[in-house]
């Protein structure tokens, strides 16, 4: 190093080497991002996750709601070794455990949804010494009637049995014309 000084250049290659040998990770977070669900019906929040650290008695898994109005953020769930339902507030008795820590999986079912359920959801999972990463987000959006989705298979479906259909008849074509032929 021109010019450096060696008591400024080891304390830089201790570090660099320390890096090396002890690489930062985060934990991932992974959700749908939006969803869509009937009014009275219960939901599903998936929240899956990745580590570099194995799953142990440490990990915990905070669940938040902001309203789609704005508002102030508000507490829906939490798990550490146990699930942690709130014992009060807009979530009481509405929601529960549904991950499996083991499987990295942080999910939570909401029962019966109600308009004002309309918002974003986040998913925070730490599992030390993996502390760091993304906060994972769902927005959900609660619709009186479920949207009617286009069956795009009637038509393939009908075409199949078209076909079937014509190499049928043309089968037994050949076999007629083959007991017919002397």
């Amino acid at each position: 190093m021109y010019g450096q000084s060696p008591a400024r250049v080891v304390p830089l290659l201790l570090g660099l080497q320390l890096t090396a040998l002890c690489p930062t990770a985060a934990v991932e977070i992974y959700t749908s991002g939006a969803l869509e669900a009937v009014n009275g019906t219960d939901v599903r929040l998936k929240c899956t996750f990745s580590s570099f650290a194995p799953v142990g008695d440490a990990l915990t898994v905070t669940w938040n709601f902001r309203p789609r109005d704005g508002g102030r953020e508000q507490f829906v769930f939490y798990y550490h070794m146990d699930p942690f339902r709130p014992m009060s507030g807009r979530f009481k008795d509405r929601v529960v455990w549904d991950g499996n820590p083991e499987r990295y999986d942080a999910s939570i079912v909401l029962w019966k949804l109600q308009f004002d359920d309309n918002g974003t959801y986040t998913c925070q999972v730490k599992n030390p010494p993996d502390v760091d990463g993304l906060v994972g987000t769902i927005r959900l959006s609660v619709v009186h009637t479920e949207r009617k989705r286009k069956n795009s298979t009637k038509g393939t479906r009908s075409l199949f049995i078209w076909k079937i259909r014509t190499n049928a008849a043309r089968k037994l074509r050949i076999f007629e014309d083959s007991i017919s032929t002397p």
